[in-house]
């Protein structure tokens, strides 16, 4: 069993490292080098899906997912989980961010 004060000093040091600064662009804490990480363009639901930087989910299941709506098909977009109408590629819902392209 460990003594309450190395407990309690663990405690500290994970809440500190927890709420450090954190620069996400190149993984280091309070980075004052860092350059702003470069923002996709923000799709909304109604837009069309460009051909170009959208990825056809065809492994729905890697990602937490059902089969889609007869229909429709599940695409990663700027970031972005989102749903699409198979045949017109618009946008129907954003579902959530990803980090990355797993099928």
């Amino acid at each position: 069993m460990l003594p309450r004060t190395l407990i309690a000093a663990a405690g500290v040091i994970c809440v500190t490292a927890a709420l450090a600064p954190f620069d996400m662009s190149i993984g280091h804490a309070n980075s004052p080098a860092a350059e702003p990480a470069q923002v996709p363009r923000s799709f909304e639901v109604g837009d069309i899906a460009p051909r170009d930087g959208t990825h056809i989910v065809s492994r729905p299941g890697l990602y937490g997912l059902s089969v889609p709506p007869e229909g429709d098909v599940y695409a990663v977009l700027g970031g972005q989980l989102v749903r699409l109408d198979a045949t017109s590629r618009k946008i129907l819902s954003r579902m959530r961010p990803v980090d990355a392209i797993v099928d």
